[in-house]
């Protein structure tokens, strides 16, 4: 494979589009100092993407790449490759940099199509024309060849050659093999380390399940405690209940017994009033007659009033009773309330447990 003829437009001392043939066997290219002949070697450059715009010869980068002698704000090379096949086929690369307002772009092609600078690149690998080889030989090489050590001449060799591509590709790989053995001995010391944990999780899962365990045995207790609570309160709420059905029946009979007396008590004033006129007609003995049986009925009168006080202290301790009824049952409503939030809250700590 070689050079088949060169194109440049535009590129550094090239104002205008400029075709160098390159015929088969040996092409030299003379001239005066400043003619432009390193230009044609740094078009090559330029075309492959081999070396940098300083490697190029041009300190402000891209814009010495671009001629001076025109208006003209771009520059194009393009080299074209003989394969020396049996076909006789052509393959080109070239390049084109453009100056615009917001700096510079540079495109690269392959057969005239856009390509990638990598692309580029790994196409040019096929035929052993890499960055680091050989292929064009600048200005001193020759003598610092010559000069040289015979180390640095193995290198040179092996570039040329194309093996110390395949040593830095070793060396790569080999580096490449010592980071995933590294990261493989990190692998086995998270796994070790995974494993430890195992064992501590399942230790504490033995302890979990224990502690499941015991708090569905203590949910079941307190459930019973708490329906037996339940029954009871509601036993005592039924006795209070017809205790106090039993007081406002006592209460009502009490109250008709006390209208019965009163009623009763006033038919004997009017008798007392009869009595004492006729005492006053009738004389001392039936006067103390008179008063004898009007004490009896004044004690009469006080033991029916005794009996009325004493059912008001049934009805006033029914009624103490039933307070302290209804106070038990919101007492009981409100540790059922409770028992219901611990009930949730156990139930959401055994979910997060079994998670």
């Amino acid at each position: 494979m070689h050079i088949k003829r060169l194109e440049i437009d535009n590129f550094k001392s090239f104002a205008g589009k400029t075709e160098i043939p390159f015929l088969t066997g040996f092409t030299a290219i003379a001239g005066i100092n400043g003619s432009g002949k390193s230009n044609i070697i740094d078009s090559v450059l330029f075309a492959l993407g081999l070396t940098s715009a300083r490697a190029l010869r041009s300190e402000k980068g891209v814009a010495d790449l671009i001629s001076t002698h025109n208006q003209r704000n771009e520059a194009y090379v393009k080299v074209v490759f003989d394969t020396d096949d049996e076909t006789n086929s052509e393959i080109s690369f070239a390049r084109k940099v453009k100056k615009s307002s917001q700096g510079y772009t540079s495109t690269y092609y392959i057969d005239d199509k856009p390509q990638t600078h990598t692309q580029v690149i790994s196409e040019l690998e096929k035929y052993q024309i890499t960055q680091n080889g050989n292929n064009i030989i600048m200005q001193g090489d020759v003598i610092g060849l010559v000069n040289c050590s015979s180390a640095d001449r193995r290198v040179f060799i092996d570039e040329v050659a194309g093996t110390a591509d395949f040593d830095r590709k070793i060396e790569m790989a080999t580096k490449e093999l010592n980071g995933v053995e590294e990261r493989v001995q990190n692998s086995n010391l998270i796994l070790t380390t995974i494993d430890e944990r195992a064992e501590q999780l399942k230790e504490e899962r033995e302890i979990a399940l224990k502690y499941r365990e015991l708090r569905e045995n203590k949910e079941k207790l307190e459930g019973r405690i708490s329906a037996v609570k339940y029954f009871d309160f509601k036993r005592i709420l039924e006795n209070v209940h017809q205790n106090i059905l039993e007081s406002q029946k006592l209460q009502k009979t009490k109250e008709k017994e006390s209208k019965a007396l009163e009623s009763e008590l006033e038919n004997k004033r009017g008798e007392y009033e009869e009595i004492c006129a006729k005492v006053k007609a009738q004389g001392e003995d039936k006067q103390l007659e008179v008063k004898r049986r009007l004490e009896e009925k004044k004690g009469e009168i006080q033991r029916k009033k005794d009996s009325i006080i004493h059912t008001e202290k049934i009805i006033f301790q029914n009624n103490k009773t039933i307070e302290n009824a209804k106070n038990g049952i919101e007492s009981f409503n409100t540790q059922k309330a409770n028992c219901k939030n611990d009930i949730t809250e156990k139930e959401e700590e055994k979910k997060e447990l079994e998670e």
